[in-house]
């Protein structure tokens, strides 16, 4: 996570900005990341994307991979900051 971000308060968006990492996401996992902000579990998350729970779990994974995080909740507090949900 970007811990700059979160321990600086006084950082100006253009700061912030320029502390941000080129996050890209592919669909499925933009996806992922907007049910997981919704609150849905890996079970629902699957059945509305018609895939299976492990595709979601590895979907997960790979978003921790890119954001930089160890948990869900990371996921969602480090995609918030980067305007990403």
């Amino acid at each position: 996570m970007n811990d700059n971000i979160i321990k600086n308060n006084n950082l100006n968006s253009a700061e912030v900005l320029s502390h941000q990492p080129n996050v890209k996401l592919s669909k499925r996992q933009k996806q992922v990341l907007r049910a997981l902000n919704d609150g849905l579990l890996y079970k629902e998350i699957a059945h509305m994307h018609n895939i299976s729970e492990n595709t979601v779990a590895y979907h997960m994974m790979e978003l921790r991979k890119k954001l930089g995080c160890n948990t869900s909740r990371e996921i969602l507090v480090e995609a918030k900051a980067l305007g990403l949900v």
